[in-house]
């Protein structure tokens, strides 16, 4: 058995040499939002200012709200800082993003390979909690590799290496203070993980308020009455507070040097909810398009072969989708009615609480849109999702459950207030992992007992 973890823990150092080299290998690429995370690096590095304004040398920018999490900045900051070689390639890709040529920006590749192996060391203890063993836990990591998803966002400026990070660590958190059916401290953690998820990807600070009808449900549950309002209560109190913490500095940050009291840059809110809600306007037959249009690999061909060019053309990204519309028109529209605020009103007002029932209808593709991480290993999982959850042992199906349910919600979350791609929702990738490895191996365990039996003699035989 000691030599069954031994050989456990030896496939993790693998998995994470193996998505080291793939770093290294891979280069350092820009993603639409990259330049905007290398200009707030440099103003941090360069003048100590957190300031969403492009990076020019000589010219200390006005401080300002961000867009998106601060710690992306942060950690291009410190790699900027560490070596020159890869402050120069970050200049380099500041003014071409379409550089091949940029240095090796070595630094930065080492932080997204820590990331990613501190993922990879939580996945591992996840299934270790959930499975038990080591084979199980090991074929999960093997299949976590395989997962595009993994692959494809460890190399680029963004913030998945280490929303990948962050994303580990709570799910160990989160299936720990489940499983202490009350411990308050534990749940105190949860929120300090929430919280860094928050500068990471500040979508993440709805997980707050979404689970307090989960703990109210959860005290309904508890046949102790007194306790259990206490219990739940003060276990979701420890969740918002580890939460506060540290979202606290942000927001005295925030209000000493700009004036405002709040956590984030409602224009970027503004932005993403232009691009949300200019998909409300899509008719009945391409609400019903969008559920195949969206399937990974073959989705799109199959709508436009089912359902026409045109129709096709309003779900992509092209000039006459949806997307284009909402960041180009709708936005503009939006912004022309005064004040942030009263932009977002008329969004709500015009776009969504006009007709709500197109308005969830609309959401719900926005979450299927959302769930196919892994491409088709996500749609694989899904496939099978109900059926292991069925045939999987209690423990194994109450895990599953758990899991689920923070990324569900947080999918929810992100259906709403933006277009949901699916790298908004990597935390399923955990979730897919366990589910294809239970269905591998009730495979195998099938293919076994079809080899015995066929194997047996037969019933004359055996007599002789």
């Amino acid at each position: 058995m000691v030599r069954g973890y031994r050989v456990g823990w030896i496939v993790v150092l693998l998995a994470c040499l193996t998505m080291g080299y793939h770093v290294f290998t891979k280069g350092i690429g820009m993603q639409e939002d990259s330049s905007r995370y290398v200009s707030m690096a440099l103003n941090l590095l360069e003048y100590g200012v957190i300031s969403p304004q492009v990076y020019d040398p000589g010219v200390s920018p006005a401080p300002g709200m961000v867009p998106g999490g601060l710690f992306t900045a942060f950690e291009l900051s410190v790699a900027a800082a560490l070596d020159g070689g890869t402050r120069a390639g970050m200049l380099c890709l500041l003014k071409d993003p379409a550089s091949q040529t940029c240095g090796s920006l070595t630094s930065l590749k080492i932080i997204y390979t820590v990331e990613i192996a501190v993922f990879l060391v939580c996945l591992y203890l996840l299934a270790r909690q959930v499975f038990g063993g080591w084979i199980r836990p090991s074929l999960v990591i093997l299949l976590a590799l395989g997962m595009r998803d993994l692959r494809s966002y460890s190399h680029d400026v963004l913030s998945e290496p280490s929303y990948l990070a962050a994303l580990g660590l709570f799910f160990l958190a989160w299936l720990a203070a489940v499983r202490s059916n009350g411990m308050v401290w534990r749940w105190g953690v949860v929120g300090l993980a929430v919280g860094a998820l928050v500068h990471v990807k500040p979508a993440w600070s709805a997980l707050v308020p979404a689970m307090l009808p989960v703990f109210i449900l959860m005290a309904l549950w508890q046949r102790d009455r007194v306790q259990r309002w206490r219990n739940w209560g003060l276990c979701w109190a420890a969740l918002a507070a580890g939460w506060g913490v540290l979202m606290l500095p942000v927001l005295i940050r925030n209000g000493v040097s700009l004036g405002y009291w709040g956590l984030s840059d409602d224009s970027y809110l503004l932005t993403t909810l232009s691009h949300r809600f200019a998909y409300n306007a899509m008719p009945w037959t391409e609400f019903f398009a969008g559920f195949l249009y969206y399937l990974p690999d073959f989705g799109d061909n199959a709508a436009r072969a089912l359902f026409g060019a045109e129709t096709a053309g309003h779900l992509s990204w092209d000039p006459q989708g949806y997307y284009v519309y909402g960041r180009d028109i709708l936005h503009r529209i939006a912004l022309g009615k005064g004040t942030v605020a009263e932009a977002k009103a008329y969004l709500f007002h015009d776009h969504f609480f006009n007709d709500p029932l197109k308005s969830f209808a609309v959401t719900l593709l926005m979450v299927w849109r959302g769930l196919f991480v892994g491409h088709l290993f996500g749609l694989v999982a899904l496939v099978f999702f109900l059926p292991v959850v069925w045939m999987s042992s209690r423990p194994v199906r109450a895990s599953l459950g758990i899991l689920l349910l923070p990324v569900l919600l947080m999918a929810g979350v992100h259906a709403i207030v933006s277009v949901s791609i699916p790298r908004y929702n990597l935390g399923l990738l955990v979730v897919y992992c366990f589910v294809l490895t239970q269905v591998l191996c009730g495979l195998w365990s099938a293919g076994s007992r079809l080899i015995a039996k066929t194997a047996e003699p037969s019933g004359s035989e055996g007599k002789a």
